[in-house]
């Protein structure tokens, strides 16, 4: 294995002054052997430093008797801080000025207590002087809701089916952006349902134009905009003002199409009732208003009461069917008040009849024209004779054998 190597001498570089080092440079280089180069001493004149910029030599026991005596003023101003706080009252303590309370919770002297400022209210859960609350903060009274704002502290219910103390509106009032502003009244101009009164449950009514009323199922029962309220329309035989309509349940085929009808009282005086109009009648019970208007039924048309058929033409209920009473015939060919023919009056029995005196058919009598042997153009009104007999009310049903009877002519 060949062993180290050793290291080449290096000759030191002689020492030289550099001004002559300079000198030969320039002689070498500019070639010029007759150049005079003179030389200056340059004294070196530095400015004192200012204080400032100096070290600062501080003694160690100088500096930690300086540590100590800031620590402890510092603690004594914590002590008296603390002292002179606990010394002041806190919310609800008497005091004379604001300085006796504890202002660092945001306490005021108020009528000699001490009291958060009116805008705010006491946190017993922060013990702290908060601002009152908006519109849909939750609340425990009213003490935490903006007065200002007109909120008080109610239940609201909520979109889960429970409950939440929010704060809200005062009743008649609604959420103008910033503030509780009183709601409108009947037949004011709004934009927002939320503008209109609706503890008397008024809507704004755009189909209207803009105004603040009662939904097509109820009705407005004041008399001016601010008396009154909306109220559900009435049901048949219940009172309503007279002529005006829109107290009763007018609105059909939905509702039961009912007008107000006037009447007068025996003092003069007139009231108004909840009715169907001319020729309608109601097809439900009126207790429990579960029916409608409809109109009166026509000659031989079913029915339950005399009410369903048409008084027009004189007509009543008998054995389920709208007919003529006794002694009148139905004559379709007459019209009266727009009724569909009438019920003229019939001749009875043993009365003189012509083609336009016709014979009562309800008491199924006829004409007999042979009565005057034909000579004239009038007869008597008749039983057959081949079938019924008169039994002093109406022809009757002649007996068959084995009847029961009291005279041959039966």
């Amino acid at each position: 294995m060949p062993g180290p190597k050793r290291r080449p001498t290096v000759k030191p570089i002689p020492e030289q002054d550099p001004s002559t080092l300079l000198r030969e440079h320039m002689v070498k280089k500019i070639d010029a052997h007759n150049m005079l180069v003179s030389e200056y001493d340059v004294v070196d004149r530095q400015r004192p430093l200012p204080c400032w910029k100096r070290d600062l030599k501080i003694p160690r026991w100088l500096l930690l008797v300086l540590v100590s005596l800031t620590v402890v003023v510092f603690t004594g101003f914590i002590l008296f801080t603390a002292v002179v706080t606990l010394k002041k009252e806190t919310n609800g303590g008497p005091c004379k000025s604001n300085s006796d309370c504890r202002q660092d919770l945001g306490l005021m002297c108020n009528n000699y207590r001490c009291g958060c400022a009116y805008s705010h209210f006491w946190s017993d859960t922060y013990q702290i002087c908060e601002r009152r609350r908006m519109i849909n903060r939750t609340c425990v009274d009213d003490s935490m809701c903006d007065s200002l704002a007109s909120l008080e502290c109610e239940n609201v219910t909520l979109s889960s089916g429970g409950y939440q103390a929010q704060c809200q509106c005062k009743t008649s009032m609604s959420w103008s952006g910033y503030s509780c502003v009183y709601q409108l009244k009947y037949n004011k101009t709004c934009t927002l349902n939320a503008n209109c009164d609706s503890s008397r449950y008024l809507f704004c009514d755009a189909s209207i134009g803009g105004y603040c009323n009662c939904n097509v199922s109820m009705f407005w029962n004041g008399g001016t905009s601010n008396t009154g309220t909306c109220e559900y329309k009435r049901t048949v035989g219940q009172y309503c003002y007279p002529y005006d309509n829109s107290w009763c349940d007018d609105t059909g085929p939905v509702g039961q199409g009912l007008t107000c009808t006037a009447y007068t009282n025996p003092y003069g005086s007139e009231y108004g009732v909840c009715q169907c109009s001319k020729y309608q009648y109601y097809n439900g019970t009126a207790s429990l208003g579960n029916g409608y208007c409809v109109n009166q039924h026509l000659y031989n048309q079913s029915c339950t009461s005399t009410s369903q058929c048409d008084y027009r033409v004189n007509l009543i209920c008998s054995n389920n069917l709208c007919t003529c009473p006794s002694s009148t015939n139905y004559d379709s060919g007459m019209s009266i008040n727009g009724g569909a023919g009438y019920c003229t009056p019939a001749q009875g029995y043993m009365d003189n009849c012509t083609a336009s005196l016709t014979c009562s058919s309800s008491q199924s009598l006829y004409c007999d024209y042979t009565y005057y042997g034909g000579v004239s153009a009038s007869g008597k009104c008749l039983c057959n004779s081949s079938w019924s007999y008169w039994d002093g009310t109406t022809c009757a049903s002649k007996l068959s054998i084995g009847g029961e009877c009291s005279s041959n002519i039966n």
